[in-house]
């Protein structure tokens, strides 16, 4: 459960009318990098020679086309396994089609 507590401030305005307000006001915006972020857990290489295999897989319908997820190459493994499954069970993946 929500513990309950006193709100200190409100508005009736969205955040995204907030923000474009922001925007109005303060244009150009002139960011300023401080490197206070990085990703993790993530191998983004695009030389890796997996994430190629990956795409091959794909494109031989052997795994789905992650439209509404990434594949991390974390999961490489996995992914060559449901591949293998798929290849000797005779299984293709229908392309995602939208409507």
């Amino acid at each position: 459960m929500m513990a309950e507590g006193k709100r200190d401030w409100e508005s009736s305005e969205s955040v995204r009318d907030m923000i474009v307000e922001y925007f109005l006001e303060n244009s150009p915006v002139k960011p300023v990098l401080n490197h206070n972020w990085r990703i993790v857990g993530a191998d983004l290489s695009v030389d890796d020679p997996r994430r190629a295999e990956i795409i091959g897989l794909i494109n031989e319908g052997l795994l789905p086309t992650p439209y509404d997820r990434s594949y991390n190459l974390a999961d490489y493994d996995a992914l060559i396994a449901e591949a293998e499954a798929n290849r000797a069970a005779g299984v293709t993946v229908e392309p995602h089609v939208s409507h």
